[in-house]
């Protein structure tokens, strides 16, 4: 997929001659990705500037491109059956916030409050 341009709109040139009983099971088994060294070079900025403050502030950030990519592979996942992540080259989308807002929670009950281990009750 080209990130340069709206997935849903590449999508649809996609899915639009798949009849419509047929759309989502074609959808449900869709696995789409784009290329890791494009998504990390739109960041890298970003990126380094969060992890200098994490370092200096003894913080730890999460990366969403860890979440969604695997550089093993050079490829980011751009959906997970129906749900997309990403919808042009440089916006996530409400499911992936929802992934990302989870992997920060994961962080929350496990991180150290003043030397003290918390733990998900």
């Amino acid at each position: 997929m080209e990130t340069d341009r709206n997935i849903k709109e590449q999508l649809k040139e996609v899915i639009d001659p798949i009849p419509q009983a047929e759309r989502d099971t074609f959808l449900a088994g869709l696995k789409l990705e784009v290329n890791y060294g494009e998504q990390l070079g739109r960041a890298d900025w970003e990126r380094d500037m969060i992890e200098t403050l994490a370092k200096r502030e003894g913080i730890e950030a999460v990366d969403p491109l860890r979440l969604f990519c695997r550089p093993s592979r050079d490829s980011c996942a751009v959906n997970e059956g129906t749900s997309f992540f990403i919808t042009d080259q440089s916006h996530y989308s409400r499911a992936a916030a929802y992934r990302i807002v989870h992997a920060i929670e994961q962080k929350l009950e496990t991180a150290q409050w003043l030397g003290v281990a918390t733990s998900a009750q």
